[in-house]
């Protein structure tokens, strides 16, 4: 028992040691300056197209380019179908009624009532129509509580009645009464109508809105620098009105349309969402025909990536021909955020190497490439990867 006690306080002893030495090399590191840390850390990495082992003189370049953006196209189209749009008058019945009979004695009455439906803001130049085949007394015609007609009438038709659409309901009650006879209280007032009619113009508002639908895939609508969109419209100018065409909300175009004229408007992409784009058009009056509607989507450049570092002349030999010193190299490397591929084209005073690695980490030699003075070096993406850091190093290859 006593012996493992022991063992266990050992241990528990090592562990502890482990731990403040690890905590111990980790505050060192971090407090150690970001070159000096650099070389512990990376100079003696094997990934990559080269193995190197040489020293670094001198840190050339030491960036952080960050995300980098590959885009694949300038532009991207995307049709609609032909569709139409109408908002049409129509001449309606709205009731029909072969006899209405009223009648009112000393004794009894009964009213005559019939009854409409009708959506007020799309109804107009309403109209009541009948015949008289008996009359005698005064009749008087009311709709929904309002006295719309009272007279004394002989047999034979009447002139249609206009009906003020302030007093249309959406459902309507018409009534059909007559006064009591009074002092020839042994008679019976009465009226009778036929062929009664209600009339008037409805506008069919069934096919005066149309959805469209556009897809866009997310790759594509984080690159989008703009938007243009384009259609012809078949209709008739002095026939149209209320004409309006919306996406997402945004309103593209609102007035009478260029009728048999391409129309041409570009908007803010931010009108835009990935996905679904629900693509509105409505009519108040008239029928319009939307032919070879298309977005098309401008993508913004490729995300290139340009840096600039110095080489002395002094690490050069020979005259017309300058080649680095012997002694000396040059090597670039990249560090990334992942291990996916990574495709991209780099130059260096344009000069090009093409690269695809999976790696973390990858290096290369630029020796035979740098120019005394100024340098240039560029990285032009073609697929989307994040560059944690890129160094570019002189080396001492002695």
């Amino acid at each position: 028992m006593d012996s493992d006690r022991t063992a266990s306080k050992s241990a528990n002893k090592v562990g502890t040691m482990i731990i403040l030495i690890t905590v111990v090399l980790v505050l060192y590191l971090l407090f150690l300056p970001p070159q000096t840390r650099d070389q512990l850390l990376y100079e003696n990495d094997t990934i990559g197209d080269n193995n190197f082992s040489d020293s670094v003189r001198n840190r050339l370049l030491d960036v952080e380019p960050g995300d980098l953006n590959y885009v694949s196209r300038d532009r991207k189209r995307y049709s609609v179908p032909a569709y139409s749009v109408s908002s049409q008058v129509e001449g309606v019945e709205l009731q029909q009624r072969d006899t209405m009979r009223a009648y009112k004695s000393l004794f009894s009455s009964q009213d005559a009532t019939t009854q409409f439906t009708t959506t007020p803001s799309l109804t107009d130049d309403v109209l009541l129509s009948f015949n008289i085949d008996e009359a005698q007394g005064v009749v008087t015609i009311d709709l929904n509580g309002e006295t719309i007609y009272t007279n004394t009438v002989e047999d034979g038709s009447v002139p249609p009645i206009s009906i003020d659409n302030d007093l249309l309901s959406s459902s309507n009650n018409l009534t059909v009464s007559v006064n009591p006879p009074g002092l020839a209280f042994w008679t019976t007032n009465t009226y009778e109508l036929s062929n009664v009619r209600v009339t008037a113009d409805v506008r069919d508002t069934s096919q005066n809105r149309n959805y469209q639908s556009v897809y866009i895939p997310r790759e594509d609508y984080e690159n989008i620098d703009r938007v243009e969109a384009e259609y012809i419209a078949t209709c008739t100018e002095d026939d149209v009105e209320g004409f309006e065409l919306t996406i997402n909300d945004y309103l593209l175009f609102e007035g009478t349309p260029d009728c048999a004229l391409t129309t041409e408007k570009s908007f803010d992409p931010g009108a835009l969402q990935p996905g679904q784009n629900e693509l509105i058009t409505q009519v108040d009056e008239g029928s319009v025909l939307i032919d070879r509607f298309t977005f098309t989507t401008y993508f913004g450049d490729t995300e290139q990536k340009t840096y600039y570092f110095d080489l002395g002349r002094s690490r050069f030999t020979g005259g017309d021909n300058p080649v680095l010193d012997e002694d000396l190299g040059v090597n670039a490397t990249f560090i990334f955020a992942d291990t996916d591929e990574k495709q991209f084209n780099f130059f260096i005073n344009g000069r090009r190497r093409s690269i695809t690695t999976r790696d973390g980490q990858y290096s290369t030699n630029l020796t035979g490439f740098v120019e005394p003075g100024n340098n240039v070096v560029r990285i032009d993406p073609r697929t989307d990867f994040t560059m944690s850091r890129l160094r570019i190093d002189l080396v001492d290859r002695r």
